[in-house]
C-alpha cells in the first residue's frame, strides 16, 4: 500500500495551466537504532506523501544514514510514484548509531550541480549531544539550499535547532510519528507559497468535499485518531478557497463541519477534535447528508471521502450513489480493518471514484488527501 499524501495540484496537461519552478527536496531519514518500527514506518510514509504532492517536473531523493548514509532514492522526477515507493519502502533500520553529518555529505553530493529551488529534510531520533554537521549545513544554504531538521521523541532538540538555523528551514520536535507525512508536505507547501517566485501563478477553480467519517464504536482509539488526523491533513491539502465539510456515523449521521472555506483551519480543526466514537454502523444517512451539502455547493469538481471499519445495511445506497453521479458528484472510499470491503468498492466504482484498502493506519492521511488531489484536479 503506497502512503501517498497530495497537496499540489498534478496536471496532466502541460498547456492547461500556468507552470511554477520546479523544486527539489532531498530527504534524510535516520534508520539507526533510535528510530523503532513506527517512527521508520511514519518517516518513510513522509517520504511518500511529499512525493505524491509534487509535480510531475519536480525531483526527490531520499537519503538513509546510521553512522553512513546512502541514497536509497536517487535524485529523480516525482512522476515515477511506483519506482520511487519501491525503493522507499526497501529501507530498512540498522542496529548502529547515527551520524548526520553523513547525510549532510550525502546530501551535499546528491544536490551538486542542481539548479532552482532546493530543500533538504532531516528527519531523526538521535540525541549525539553535538552539533554534527554545523559547517555542511552552512554551505548548504550558502549554496542556495535551505534545511529543515525533524526531531522524534529522543532527539536532540538543541542540534537540530542550529542545523534548522544556519540552513534557514525550520525546527519540528514530534512526539506523535503520525504527524509525520503531514510535516513533510508542509515543508513542501512553503517552498511553493512562499520561496517560489512564481508562486503567485493561477490556480484551480475552487472545489468542495465532503469527508465522511465512520465513529461506530468499533473506529474507538487509534482509527478514530487516524481519521481526525486524515481530516486535518486533507484541509491543509486544500486551497484557501476549496469548500470541506465533515460528516461522521454510526446509527445515525450528523455534521461536524458545517460547509465552509478551507482557510478556517484553526476553527476546523477545533470542531474536528469533539469527534468521539460510540454507536452502531449505518452509513446511509451519511451519505445522503454528503449529497444534500454538495447539491447546494456550486463549485465544479464536488467529492465525497467516506472512511469505515465496519459493516453496514446496504439498502438504498445504489440508489444515493446514482443520485450523486447524476448531479456530477464524485465518491470514493477508504476500507480500515474490519470494513465491508465489497460493498466500498462498489460504492466507489458507480460513483466514479476509487476505493482504497489501508491497513497501516500511518497510511490513511496521505492515502485521503491523495484521493482528494485526485479528485479536484
Amino acid at each position: 500500500m503506497r502512503a501517498l499524501l497530495v497537496l499540489l495540484l498534478l496536471s496532466s496537461v502541460a498547456a492547461a495551466k500556468p507552470k511554477r519552478e520546479p523544486v527539489t527536496v532531498v530527504i534524510a531519514i535516520d534508520r539507526s537504532s533510535a528510530m523503532d518500527k513506527a517512527s521508520l514506518a511514519a518517516a518513510k510514509a513522509a517520504a511518500l506523501a511529499t512525493a505524491a504532492a509534487m509535480d510531475p517536473a519536480d525531483k526527490i531523493a531520499v537519503i538513509g544514514y546510521d553512522k553512513a548514509a546512502e541514497v536509497d532514492v536517487p535524485l529523480q522526477s516525482a512522476a515515477h510514484r511506483e519506482e520511487i515507493g519501491d525503493q522507499i519502502e526497501l529501507l530498512e533500520s540498522t542496529n548502529g548509531g547515527a551520524d548526520m553529518r553523513a547525510a549532510l555529505a550525502k546530501a551535499t553530493a546528491t544536490l551538486h550541480g542542481v539548479t532552482g529551488t532546493r530543500h533538504v529534510i532531516v528527519i531523526t531520533a538521535t540525541n549525539t549531544g553535538e552539533v554534527e554537521g554545523y559547517d555542511l549545513a552552512r554551505k548548504l544554504h550558502e549554496d542556495g539550499a535551505t534545511i529543515t531538521t525533524v526531531g522524534l521523541r529522543g532527539a536532540d532538540r538543541n542540534a537540530l535547532s542550529m542545523i534548522a538555523d544556519v540552513g534557514n528551514g525550520r525546527l519540528y520536535m514530534v512526539d506523535d510519528v503520525r504527524a509525520l507525512p503531514k510535516i513533510g508536505v508542509r515543508e513542501l507547501a512553503e517552498l511553493v507559497a512562499v520561496r517560489l517566485p512564481t508562486a503567485a501563478a493561477k490556480k484551480r477553480a475552487p472545489g468542495a468535499v465532503v469527508i465522511v467519517i465512520d465513529r461506530s464504536g468499533s473506529m474507538k482509539g487509534a482509527k478514530l485518531d487516524a481519521a481526525k488526523d486524515a481530516v486535518k491533513a486533507t484541509v491543509a491539502a486544500l486551497d484557501p478557497d476549496d469548500i470541506v465539510s465533515v460528516v461522521a456515523f454510526d446509527s445515525e449521521a450528523q455534521v461536524y463541519v458545517r460547509p465552509q472555506r478551507a482557510q478556517n483551519r484553526t476553527r476546523i480543526g477545533a470542531e474536528i477534535a469533539r469527534l468521539v466514537s460510540g454507536g452502531g454502523t449505518n452509513m446511509y444517512p451519511a451519505i445522503k447528508e454528503a449529497l444534500e451539502i454538495l447539491q447546494d455547493v456550486k463549485v465544479k469538481a464536488r467529492h465525497v471521502i467516506l472512511l469505515s471499519d465496519g459493516e453496514t445495511p446496504s439498502d438504498g445506497i445504489a440508489e444515493l450513489v446514482a443520485d450523486m453521479r447524476k448531479a456530477k458528484i464524485t465518491i470514493s472510499t477508504v476500507a480500515v480493518a474490519g470494513a465491508d470491503e465489497k460493498l466500498l468498492e462498489q460504492i466507489a466504482k458507480d460513483g466514479g471514484g476509487r476505493m482504497y484498502k489501508v491497513d497501516d493506519l500511518t497510511q490513511l492521511s496521505p492515502t485521503v488527501v491523495n484521493d482528494l488531489q485526485q479528485a479536484l484536479k
